[in-house]
């Protein structure tokens, strides 16, 4: 017989909270990027707001979606936030990258295990006249 202590959950969400630097606009993460690292290796977290079952749309920002917001703008109304994480706690998972040193914001949520993982994925749930478009 298997013991478990903690919290037990049958949920496709998970807890978690996200310390960073929230940004104000993807202009504003071009201006603080480092051009030498690849966008998805800074840590830039996506937060949509795709009604999805159980819980947000929390995913990794990559150079494919930023490449996408970037140059076509005006395709996408739907409302999204960006941090650029410094610690990024997943329940019994915590992911922490550098140590904070400068002001920072606390997001915190149920994040949706189906959420978005690719460039289709977030055409078909962001862009104007999607399937999640009301």
């Amino acid at each position: 017989m298997k013991i478990r202590q903690g919290f037990v959950s049958n949920s496709s969400s998970s807890s978690f909270v996200i310390l960073g630097k929230k940004f104000k606009s993807l202009y504003d993460i071009e201006a603080s990027l480092d051009k030498t690292q690849k966008i998805e290796d800074q840590n830039i977290c996506v937060i949509g707001d795709a009604c999805l079952g159980d819980g947000e749309d929390i995913f990794k920002l990559t150079d494919e979606i930023y490449n996408e917001l970037y140059c076509y703008p005006t395709n996408y109304k739907r409302y999204i936030d960006f941090f650029q994480a410094k610690c990024v706690l997943y329940g019994d998972d915590d992911t922490v990258h550098d140590p904070i040193l400068e002001p920072f914001q606390c997001y915190s949520g149920e994040r949706d295990m189906h959420s978005t993982d690719s460039l289709e994925m977030f055409r078909q749930r962001y862009i104007r006249g999607g399937i999640y478009d009301e």
